[in-house]
């Protein structure tokens, strides 16, 4: 579980490193990186939680506290960018 995890973070990290860079070159608007990290983080989560050998027994809908989080996350992320593409095709017009 824990080398998953690790692994899944060196991912998120090369990645969002990626997106910065193409931030600082001007190709892409600034928070770029940091919701790509929320969104990925989030799927992250989403994904290893019922990994866990803990056996929490909590459960809403058939997900965990944590992934119900992981998805908020998630769509946090995807509004975000939706309404940061949106302005931004405003302002080209």
């Amino acid at each position: 579980m824990q080398l998953y995890e690790a692994l899944g973070l060196v991912l998120i990290a090369l990645t969002c490193r990626h997106a910065l860079g193409r931030v600082e070159a001007g190709e892409a608007a600034r928070g770029t990186a940091f919701r790509v990290y929320l969104g990925l983080y989030g799927a992250l989560r989403v994904v290893l939680d019922p990994l866990r050998g803990d056996g929490r027994p909590e459960r809403f809908l058939g997900i965990s506290h944590q992934q119900g989080i992981a998805l908020c996350v998630i769509a946090l992320a995807l509004v975000w960018q939706r309404t940061t593409a949106a302005r931004a095709a405003a302002r080209a017009s």
